[in-house]
């Protein structure tokens, strides 16, 4: 006889399978309604996004929390006089992806992605399929001012809530042209981003709004405050009150990603990033050499999760969260979700599910182990 052990991630107490990138089955449906600009993000009734891909650079904005409340800085693309809000950096719009120094290997022309250079969106892939599996899928075009194109991307963008949150995965495979390397140049200026609401600032620029920011940062070593910043870290959060109630995010870095962990541009102002290329500015090395190449028709992926949660700062929670987040790439992370016992169980062969009509189901794998145990007596 054979009992036969499947084990796979579990995240925050909710028992998971993990697609191919890593992405858990959803504990919530996300309507998509296309526009000819934007796409609208919804669960239920109550908006969660809109993706804006005719943007110079396309983002996520506005940016709400699973209570309803803002998460985002909303200007510039949005100028509520009702709600003012600071309005530095006219480049920081909501939730994005940028690098603000690319150049082809050999070429001394670069372009900055993070200030004025276009990220053109080219189109969605297989938009009706991923929609249906609460995610979005575009190809972009990296171009310089001259109309070169100096690199392309493909990013996934997938939802998902539970009751511990609501949660964005964000995907970038960034590839090089055919014929020339490229560099993914060592600067501050970077890379993936959100700037908070005001009231998760620790003091926003805008005097007459530093009233609501009460916001505090804390990082995966146990750094707080300023001293976050240019820091290395698995993940970071910014965490205080919106609207009266607590409220946090978090971003965790993939441990697969190059360099992994990351720098954070984690300013008191409210720009929240991870940045995997600027080290001569956070750690004084000699300029350049935060570098990164990516060879001639190659390409490099990195990966991370947004964490939306109406909750106070709770160290163990959030490392809980991004160990779930992890797990799939850790060797022999996992827990028993599921075993059978079976007189017939051979050591090689597929391994079955059963699917039921009329339900939103889904089942992707990844680093699966399956062992072979022998028989308990009181199991």
């Amino acid at each position: 006889m054979h009992r036969v052990i499947c084990i796979l991630p579990q995240l925050c107490g909710l028992l998971v399978l993990l697609s191919a990138a890593g992405y858990p089955l959803q504990a919530a449906d996300f309507e998509f309604e296309r526009k000819e600009d934007r796409i609208v993000v919804r669960t239920g009734n109550e908006l969660v996004t809109e993706y804006r891909f005719k943007e110079p650079r396309a983002c996520l904005s506005p940016m709400m929390g699973p209570a309803g409340r803002h998460m985002a800085r909303r200007w510039p693309l949005v100028a509520d006089p009702a709600h003012p809000e600071s309005t530095d950096h006219p480049h920081h719009s909501g939730l994005w992806f940028a690098q603000g120094d690319v150049r082809l290997e050999g070429d001394r022309a670069k372009a900055d992605f993070w200030h004025k250079d276009s990220m053109e969106h080219q189109g969605f892939v297989d938009y009706d399929r991923h929609a249906a599996e609460n995610a979005l899928v575009t190809d972009n075009q990296w171009i310089r001012k001259d109309g070169t194109v100096l690199a392309t991307d493909r990013t996934r963008i997938q939802f998902g809530q539970s009751e511990a949150g609501r949660w964005i995965d964000y995907s970038i495979r960034i590839s090089a042209p055919e014929k020339q390397a490229l560099i993914l140049g060592d600067t501050k200026e970077g890379t993936m981003a959100i700037r908070v609401v005001e009231a998760l600032c620790m003091e926003t620029h805008n005097k007459e709004l530093r009233h609501l920011s009460n916001g505090r940062i804390t990082n995966s070593e146990g750094i707080t405050g300023k001293a976050a910043w240019g820091k290395r870290a698995k993940w970071c959060a910014y965490h205080g009150d919106v609207e009266g109630k607590p409220a946090l995010i978090a971003i965790f870095d993939h441990p697969e990603n190059p360099r992994h962990p990351t720098w954070w541009m984690a300013r008191h102002y409210g720009l929240f990033a991870a940045n995997p290329f600027g080290q001569s500015y956070f750690e004084k090395a000699p300029r350049g050499s935060g570098d990164f190449r990516i060879p001639a028709g190659e390409s490099v992926t990195f990966r991370y999760r947004f964490l939306f949660q109406p909750t106070s700062f709770d160290a163990d929670a959030v490392e809980q969260a991004y160990r779930a987040f992890a797990a799939p790439a850790s060797s022999g992370g996992g827990t028993k979700v599921m075993h059978y016992t079976s007189e017939t169980a051979v050591e090689k062969g597929a391994i079955g599910l059963q699917l039921h009509a009329g339900r939103n189901m889904r089942a992707d794998f990844r680093k699966i182990r399956v062992a072979e145990t022998k028989p308990a007596i009181n199991q």
